[in-house]
């Protein structure tokens, strides 16, 4: 694993706290002719719960799928119940989806 796969998975699993999860990402590219990671359906299922439980703050949530959505080098499990992508796009933008809450959440944990 090299070390740009290395600090998605962080940025993908919410690995570290999100101040330095923001450097990571101004660090490395965000276009890319390939996923170099692809966040599984487990994974954000986690990230969902750790949200619900107050693990996470909404404004922490919205901030990790702004960091995430329009990358090019971060791929999505395909073949889900879930459509990954959509809802990160819709947690990423609280003025045009309205702010996430944790009802959407868990209604999405229970698809």
């Amino acid at each position: 694993m090299d070390n740009h796969e290395k600090k998605l998975l962080e940025l993908i699993t919410f690995a570290k706290p999100l101040n330095q999860l923001k450097s990571i990402t101004q660090q490395l590219d965000w276009d890319s002719d390939h996923d170099v990671v692809i966040i599984t359906l487990a994974e954000f299922k986690n990230i969902l719960k750790r949200f619900i439980a107050n693990s996470i703050t909404v404004e922490e949530i919205t901030q990790w799928a702004e960091l995430i959505e329009s990358r090019e080098d971060i791929g999505y499990e395909a073949n889900t119940r879930l459509d990954i992508q959509e809802i990160i796009i819709e947690i990423a933008n609280p003025l045009l989806n309205g702010v996430f809450s944790r009802e959407q959440a868990s209604q999405h944990l229970e698809n």
